[in-house]
């Protein structure tokens, strides 16, 4: 696989708590505690395109 390639899967979705979970309240005002989400257990993994290569130029102009 390189950069540009096109994946095709199935996964499930979980969220998570991130930021700073500490007692001093300056740097959780700084990085406060809030969810997100990631994909977990991917499966059915496809390549669907493949980017070709590029060709670099012999010459310098």
């Amino acid at each position: 696989m390189a950069t540009g390639d096109e994946v095709q899967f199935n996964a499930r979705v979980s969220s998570y708590l991130k930021g700073y979970q500490g007692n001093d309240s300056t740097i959780r005002k700084k990085h406060p505690i809030q969810y997100d989400y990631k994909l977990e257990y991917p499966s059915k993994v496809r390549l669907l395109t493949k980017k070709k290569p590029q060709s670099v130029p012999e010459t310098n102009w």
